[in-house]
């Protein structure tokens, strides 16, 4: 329509979408659906029409679950053609691009999922005490700490040098960014299973491990304190 666009769809989920007040969004404004008929498009919430963006229920999620996963629906809102990103037609070129640099940004959530997770078995290898020892003293389990540790460093090298590459060589950023994408998350999830073994039945607990059994509860023997059933 003359001066904007009128945009209507949906997309689920997506990060940050209740809360966030504007949306980069990709849409089709070309009529016939071909690699040049795409645009990007920005939508402020705040100034769009009532009724014409709506938000969708989030997802219930394990693992990250402050994150706000939902999604928006769009029902005829308007966009104006200052909201629009580069050229008309021009939005799977720029999506191409961005997406190189969103591919290294995002591992900063593995490296930190597995950092927080090696800290916490750590922690606990430390104070939980095994006939007589702490754990971290028994050879397989310091072991499995130190492989651990080993992978993190890998990992955080080869983001290190694939985020390098942005302004260093920029002409294989797409190499850079393949390769971490698939490395990185593949290499961690072998480090978060052997972090469980570990942690053993207590990486189903929400707790910290070391409020639910060290030392303190466990007594400074070296065999537990079992519980006492009294016959009525």
């Amino acid at each position: 329509m003359p001066g904007g666009y009128r945009l209507t769809g949906e997309k689920w989920p997506i990060g940050n979408a209740t809360y966030s007040d504007r949306m980069v969004v990709f849409a089709r404004t070309g009529p016939r659906g071909g690699a040049g008929d795409y645009s990007i498009l920005v939508v402020d919430k705040w100034r769009a029409e009532a009724e014409t963006v709506r938000e969708t229920h989030p997802v219930r999620q394990h693992g990250v679950r402050a994150l706000d996963l939902s999604g928006l629906r769009f029902d005829g809102v308007f966009v104006p053609d200052s909201d629009r990103i580069g050229a008309e037609g021009q939005g799977l070129e720029i999506a191409l691009k961005t997406s190189q640099t969103a591919r290294l940004v995002i591992l900063s959530l593995a490296l930190s999922g597995v950092d927080t997770s090696l800290r916490t078995a750590l922690e606990f290898a430390q104070d939980r005490e095994l006939f007589g020892r702490p754990v971290v003293d028994v050879p397989y389990t310091g072991r499995q700490l130190a492989e651990s540790f080993a992978e993190l460093m890998i990992a955080d090298a080869v983001c290190l040098g694939a985020v390098r590459s942005l302004q260093a060589s920029p002409a294989q950023v797409s190499v850079w960014s393949s390769v971490a994408k698939y490395v990185v998350p593949t290499l961690l999830e072998g480090t978060l299973s052997r972090l469980n073994v570990v942690l053993g039945a207590r990486v189903f607990l929400r707790t910290h491990p070391a409020s639910v059994c060290t030392r303190r509860c466990c007594g400074t023997s070296s065999s537990p304190t079992w519980p006492t059933a009294t016959r009525w």
